[in-house]
């Protein structure tokens, strides 16, 4: 699905893959995109580059296995549930990983943005644990 929204003309790839990052019953409620927003271009060349370096890159998990630094990974109720099967699969590859799920915010709004008190108190608990 990502791959058939990013290779849509820009403005349509953006909403497309806007979208496909929250759940379906959120996807009405969020704010609209203007069509001829300056930045539209140079953010999916972004978006392109990023899913590509993803689809690109394999993942060495017995490296993050190794891993001996502390990691919080969150997610939004309203998000796509790929969110929450990725942090949940990463958390079971690293063993410093602390997992939090925010209620009632999703990947367009995300909880550091929506939920700032809590977000700055978890990671000042997470640097006070870092070696």
């Amino acid at each position: 699905e990502l791959t058939a929204a990013i290779s849509l003309p820009p403005y349509q790839a953006l909403l497309d893959f806007r979208d496909l990052m929250v759940k379906p019953q959120v996807r009405s409620s969020l704010p609209p995109i203007p069509p001829d927003a300056a930045w539209v271009e140079s953010l999916v060349r972004g978006v392109r580059a990023s899913i590509k370096a993803f689809v690109d890159t394999e993942v060495d998990w017995e490296t993050l296995e190794r891993a001996t630094f502390p990691v919080h990974a969150v997610v939004g109720t309203l998000s796509n549930a790929v969110f929450e099967l990725r942090m949940r699969k990463f958390a079971a590859h690293v063993s410093r990983t602390t997992t939090q799920t925010f209620e009632g915010v999703h990947h367009v709004m995300p909880p550091h943005r929506a939920a700032v008190d809590e977000w700055m108190v978890t990671l000042e608990e997470m640097w006070r644990s870092a070696d």
